[in-house]
């Protein structure tokens, strides 16, 4: 394997027989790897390592010197792969060379950095559906005569096929093997799309018919111009024609065949998802233009079907505007308080006693801030300055509070309102319909820079969970599950990817889960270009289905997204997002969408 630049340090096992991975007595240093390092195994071991809790390391390295030993991992538990520097720079999650690595079943393996796969002598076998990237843009890369042997029925990953340099050093053919023992059930093996190629040979064996090679993008026209994949180059071994392959199409996947006419592709209805697995949400109507110039802004759902939004806009400014058949209302603006320069991150709810909380944050010369109150007994005027109370300041708050946008939320006991200290992120509780506010619990550190942008749900009653964005380009979480916010040290969620961004989180009806809305990327030149504005939902607020995306265009730059229910319809929200022309841009239109769900946690097309 190539030598390391700036690698973390490697911890070796060194039981020739199976173990359990957190045994310390299998490890050269006496304990398991940690998060930040390699876990490298060197030798053969004869029976399974077994992983039955999360372990977290940097990446996994094989390398046995010898491609007839092997090694197993398995078990019931979860093996996340964060990826390390191994060689100019780039990151590696997972690599196995002279030697065999099986991935038994039912371990569940999460990888997060860029490059996974098999090189020099080396074979990758996958025996476990639990395989899966967490981020964008990940290769699986067979490498250098490594070998991708598939024993499992679907594999559907995530990942990018990278296959390269085999024939430019003088070496033999890439391969993906379906063969192994195996019953007449054909195998899926699916990936987003053929990210690299060389020209060299790419061998597939043991592909019968009722197989798929799998890809979402056309092999032929990859996204990397020059890297696409040749024809000439792939072979099907033991198939007519020389093994040649043709790239079909049907429904919205391309597949990579024989030639031979025994081999054909699936009709496109079997071809899309199968109707049993949970969807994420996706836009039941276009997006709506609400106002310009808004930095950040809510909306509410009102009787009749009807919205209510309030929009912090880029002057020193706060006004409100309603729905209606014609569009939205021209915004009126709301009176500020006495000292205020400025407004931002609304904050709409409305209470049981059918009055609308407006809760946001006021800018204090000398960049103070304060929690600011106002509310409106009229909602069927909502639309207009006059029906909201004089606006009042919430005074004995931490100085430098910050909060975001769309963030206050009803608890089984009282209103939430998550806010950022600092680098510390913490709840504030009302049990009196916004009168008085007290931080509830003590607040909460983060990685590096700490939590931002919080926002908090209810699980349950008394279970309260909190999500934050962190300059790692990870989501973490923290749970309270007593009441009274002791919350649990806040950890990552390895299937969120986000730059520092806001995010929001509302509850599903009928304690279906939950909804996320985010910029769902993670491109670590520029932290602050927010784009592809996602949402996903989750049972538990730990494992999340796949994002789909909520802009029109993934490349638009949204941010400050919100979500909210629909009065009446309880499998409907709505979202609003902030549209901008630029990244340099403070300011841009904030956009309404009509989002529909169904009861079942899974989110609906129309």
């Amino acid at each position: 394997m190539t030598s390391d630049r700036q690698a973390p340090p490697a911890v070796r096992w060194t039981t020739p027989h199976g173990g359990r991975w957190h045994d310390g007595r299998c490890w050269d240093a006496g304990r398991a790897p940690l998060p930040d390092e390699r876990a490298r195994f060197d030798r053969p071991v004869t029976g399974a390592v077994t992983i039955d809790a999360r372990a977290t390391v940097a990446r996994v390295e094989v390398d046995l010197g010898d491609s007839r030993a092997a090694v197993t991992l398995g078990g019931p538990g979860l093996l996340v792969l964060t990826g390390a520097d191994r060689f100019l720079g780039k990151p590696v999650a997972l690599q196995v060379a002279h030697g065999t690595l099986r991935l038994a079943a039912p371990l569940r393996v999460e990888v997060a950095a860029p490059r996974f796969g098999a090189h020099a002598g080396g074979t990758l076998i996958v025996a476990t559906p639990h395989v899966r990237a967490v981020a964008d843009d990940l290769k699986l890369a067979v490498s250098q005569t490594g070998v991708l042997a598939l024993r499992t029925g679907r594999w559907s990953s995530g990942f990018d096929l990278d296959v390269a340099t085999s024939r430019t050093l003088g070496l033999g053919p890439h391969v993906i093997d379906f063969g192994g023992e195996r019953d007449a059930s054909p195998r899926l093996l699916a990936f987003r799309t053929f990210k690299e190629h060389d020209g060299d040979e790419f061998l597939i064996r043991d592909f019968r018919p009722g197989d798929q090679l799998r890809f979402e993008d056309d092999p032929r026209e990859s996204t990397d111009p020059g890297k696409e994949l040749r024809l000439h180059a792939a072979r099907f071994a033991g198939a007519a024609h020389g093994g040649a392959a043709r790239v079909e199409r049907s429904g919205r996947f391309f597949y990579l065949v024989p030639r031979d006419c025994r081999f054909t592709v699936p009709a496109p209805e079997s071809a899309e998802r199968p109707a049993s697995r949970p969807e994420t949400a996706v836009q039941s109507a276009p997006p709506v233009p609400v106002a310009e110039s808004a930095r950040s802004g809510d909306a509410i759902s009102l009787p009749g079907g009807r919205l209510l939004a309030a929009i912090a806009a880029e002057r020193p400014a706060l006004s409100i505007a309603v729905s209606g058949e014609r569009g939205w209302s021209r915004p009126a603006t709301l009176e500020l308080p006495a000292n205020a320069i400025g407004a931002a991150s609304p904050s709409l709810l409305r209470l049981p006693s059918g009055a609308i909380l407006l809760v946001y944050q006021a800018m204090l010369p000398d960049c103070a801030t304060a929690v600011a109150v106002m509310s409106c007994t009229e909602p069927a005027r909502a639309g207009i300055a006059g029906a909201w109370s004089a606006p009042r300041l919430v005074l004995g708050l931490e100085p430098d509070l910050r909060l975001a946008n769309g963030r206050l939320t009803p608890g089984s006991d009282g209103l939430l309102l998550p806010f950022t200290s600092g680098r510390w992120a913490g709840i504030l509780k009302s049990t009196d319909d916004g009168a008085t506010w007290r931080r509830l619990g003590p607040l909460l550190p983060g990685p590096g820079a700490g939590l931002r942008f919080p926002a908090v749900a209810e699980l349950a009653p008394g279970r309260l969970l909190l999500l934050a964005a962190t300059a790692t380009h990870r989501v973490y979480r923290s749970e309270s599950h007593d009441g009274r916010a002791a919350w649990a040290p806040p950890t990552e969620v390895t299937t969120l990817v986000s730059p520092e961004a806001p995010l929001a989180l509302t509850s599903l009806p009928g304690s279906a889960g939950l909804l996320v809305a985010w910029n769902h990327h993670s491109r670590r030149d520029d932290g602050r270009d927010r784009v592809r504005l996602s949402v996903a939902t989750s049972a538990d607020g730990a494992r999340w289905t796949s994002p789909r995306t909520l802009t029109p265009e993934p490349a638009q730059i949204a941010s400050c997204p919100t979500l909210a229910p629909i009065d009446g319809e309880p499998h409907r929200f709505v979202a609003t997002y902030v549209q901008r022309a630029h990244p340099g841009s403070s300011a841009g239109v904030l956009q309404s969408v009509r989002l529909i769900s169904a009861a079942d946690n899974a989110l609906l097309t129309r």
